[in-house]
């Protein structure tokens, strides 16, 4: 494995999406996408079903970690070589 994409999120689900979005279109393609969902949103994109058919793999907290500490985690949950950490409200062209 060589890049994991590490995604820090609170209650960020549209920008999220937007940004996974952007991910796809990309040259590079990353071999995993982690979601640390520091503020899971009841009403809005379900990553736990994007999870079963992509490489994203989500994890949604009981409390806010805030920034830090949500990297930390990402990071010792990513399995690639590189680990590219992207903000919420990020799109890439």
């Amino acid at each position: 494995m060589n890049l994991s994409v590490v995604i820090i999120s609170y209650k960020s689900n549209l920008l999220v999406q937007k940004l996974l979005e952007s991910l796809a279109t990309q040259s590079l393609k990353a071999d995993e996408v982690i979601i640390i969902d520091n503020g899971p949103e009841k009403n809005s994109l379900d990553f736990s079903q994007l999870s079963e058919k992509n490489k994203i793999k989500y994890f949604p907290q009981e409390k806010n970690l805030g920034y830090g500490e949500g990297c930390n985690k990402g990071f010792l949950k990513s399995k690639g070589k590189f680990v590219l950490f992207l903000n919420p409200d990020l799109v890439l062209e």
